[in-house]
């Protein structure tokens, strides 16, 4: 049993109508994996569950927001890696469509670096509000495999396919103001000012009739949920595909000797 100290996603409620998941691992950057999402899905159902809610805030703490998936746990399962990595696409697909389906606004709060699935999960928000200083990291094909968590759907709801794909693609980190102009982002703060500022989002939402603010995200979701469940269906496919191929096992043997060496 994760204690609540422990636990890589603590859920609270600090004032009324207001709900906070905080990302915290107790060492390194947060990432992806399968206790992170049951915890997250967990909190997410709990949260839905809630009618008093106006507002839900996804902050991080440590040295970044998300860096995705754990490529350590990658390497130590090569031999079986789509059958791990199935599983695990499985429990983060499940957290995604909670963390989307929460009834009302869902806002990131985003520092440092958001890569990989920490990025998907920054779009599966309704609103993402960033350090000046932040960076956005696709991470995906430099590793030999498709985006999943959401990653295609999402982005290309926000700037369209021809965008996303040239983001997709790119080896370049998407900055938080560039990220703010094409709309990814919709606020950007100084160092310093990025709780008070998700903080003052969620309040401004408080301060509306429940009904009126759940009822719209409802109505302008209406056909995105299905969308997003069956693109999701449609990444771990393409994931699973690529996760059969030397190129993703030969990337993930490179990024572990690059890290382990970065750490001596």
């Amino acid at each position: 049993m994760v204690s609540e100290d422990d636990a890589p996603v603590h859920a609270a409620q600090p004032e009324t109508g207001v709900a906070v998941l905080t990302l915290r691992r107790k060492a390194g950057p947060n990432v992806i994996d399968g206790a992170f999402c049951e915890r997250l899905s967990s909190a997410c159902e709990s949260f839905s569950r809630d009618d008093t809610l106006h507002a839900v805030l996804l902050r991080a703490e440590g040295p970044a927001f998300c860096v995705g998936a754990d490529i350590g746990q990658m390497q130590a399962r090569l031999d079986d890696l789509p059958a791990y990595l199935g599983e695990l696409i499985d429990q983060a697909h499940a957290a995604v469509l909670a963390l989307s389906g929460l009834p009302v606004p869902v806002i990131a709060c985003v520092h440092a670096v958001a890569a990989g699935g920490g990025f998907s999960l920054a779009l599966a928000c309704d609103s993402v509000i960033a350090l000046r200083s932040a960076r956005f990291v696709v991470a995906y094909p430099q590793l030999g495999a498709t985006p999943d968590t959401g990653f295609t759907h999402s982005l290309a709801a926000r700037v369209g396919p021809h965008r996303a794909l040239e983001i997709c693609l790119s080896p370049a980190p998407l900055g938080a103001e560039l990220a703010h102009r094409l709309g990814i982002v919709s606020e950007l703060v100084d160092e310093g000012g990025l709780d008070d500022a998700g903080l003052a989002a969620a309040r401004r939402l408080a301060a509306l009739p429940r009904l009126a603010v759940a009822g719209a995200k409802a109505l302008l979701q209406a056909s995105a949920l299905p969308a997003l469940e069956e693109r999701l269906r449609r990444e771990k496919e393409w994931f699973l595909r690529c996760a059969r191929t030397e190129a993703l096992r030969e990337r993930v043997r490179a990024f572990s000797q690059r890290t382990t060496g970065a750490a001596h």
